[in-house]
């Protein structure tokens, strides 16, 4: 049944944005899509450019829309080291929640994403199986700080709010490198064209460590289940597929997906690697009649460095999340046959 509510997705284009304005849409939603840049599949959603940098500009677009119902903050500013990225993911968030009350809208829930960095995962070993409940950590991290701002402003706006908190997202989203899956995609059709067996690049005890992923579309569904639940009221939760992994094991099923050897594992960095087979992808790209997506766009290799490397185990509670009553999970496997059978047919793998 179509909803009667509406609701605006804020950094639309990535990952999780697009897939959180695909599931809003089929469940009868009014969205908007808003970001700098148009989602790459086709959407019966409005979108609407917005620069969250440019506060003026972000509240003349929020006017423009008018009044939604949800909120759904996807958006993400990377940067090259924890603390200087804190700073402007919060100025991010900041803008569009001032601009939220500047256009007047009656925002009833907003949607926040943080993930592994939350427990310390980017630092390294932390206690597992994580839960929602942890202490923080030392340090600088925009997770927090984020967190707080949306906490007062809940206070203080009258709004309720769901977050969530995944590991390692993966979606098709061309022009959004910091993917796993994707690396692991341009990696492996790369590997096959030269003739190479897709060597697991990271260290040895990553490769026998337990580690989870998060299909978009399962965050995309608990999403639109968090702002409809009284029981995911201002509460955090963990999600991910709900088995876990460990690379010697999936390594070599992945690379069977791919059509290429797994060969054996060897320890190097794919920030130094493969960054310089830009013509490579080229001539991928041409003799396959691939859709044309620039080499520095279908990869961040040192994203893929980092998650591969972490030799210590990552796992979630998700007890919370199921009493709570979201009880849908994902088999990794079949995510990833199902991601690989869509970039056939997208044409963005051979």
């Amino acid at each position: 049944m179509p909803s009667s509510r509406s609701v605006a997705v804020v950094g639309a284009a990535g990952t999780i944005g697009q897939a959180v304005v695909e599931e809003f849409v089929e469940h009868g939603y009014s969205v908007t899509a808003m970001a700098r840049r148009k989602s790459y599949w086709p959407t019966t959603a409005a979108y609407e450019s917005v620069d969250l940098w440019d506060k003026q500009a972000t509240i003349e677009s929020f006017k423009r829309v008018g009044s939604h119902d949800l909120l759904v903050f996807a958006a993400y500013q990377d940067g090259p080291d924890v603390g200087g990225i804190v700073g402007p993911n919060v100025e991010l968030m900041k803008n569009t929640l001032d601009a939220a009350v500047a256009a007047d809208w009656n925002v009833e829930h907003v949607t926040l994403y943080q993930g592994g960095k939350y427990y310390g995962a980017h630092i390294g070993p932390f206690k597992t199986p994580a839960k929602e409940t942890d202490p923080r950590i030392p340090g600088p991290n925009f997770y927090y700080d984020q967190q707080d701002l949306l906490e007062q402003r809940a206070a203080r706006d009258g709004f309720a709010y769901s977050i969530f908190r995944p590991e390692a997202v993966c979606g098709i989203a061309p022009g959004n490198p910091l993917n796993l899956f994707l690396i692991i995609a341009a990696y492996g059709a790369i590997c096959r064209e030269l003739g190479m067996p897709m060597r697991f690049p990271g260290t040895k005890a990553a490769y026998e460590s337990l580690y989870q992923l998060t299909d978009a579309g399962l965050l995309a569904r608990a999403t639109v289940w968090g702002t409809e639940s009284p029981n995911a009221r201002d509460q955090a939760f963990n999600i991910a597929n709900g088995d876990h992994i460990r690379w010697k094991d999936f390594w070599p099923v992945i690379a069977n997906m791919l059509g290429v050897d797994p060969g054996t594992p060897h320890h190097f960095s794919l920030a130094d690697r493969m960054s310089g087979y830009g013509e490579v992808w080229a001539q991928i790209v041409e003799k396959y009649s691939l859709t044309d997506t620039p080499f520095n766009q279908i990869a961040n290799w040192a994203f893929g460095d980092f998650i591969l490397g972490n030799g210590y185990d990552n796992v979630f509670s998700m007890v919370k999340l199921r009493q709570a009553g979201f009880n849908e999970h994902m088999d990794t496997e079949l995510m990833f046959q199902n991601l690989f059978a869509r970039l056939r047919v997208e044409r963005l793998i051979p």
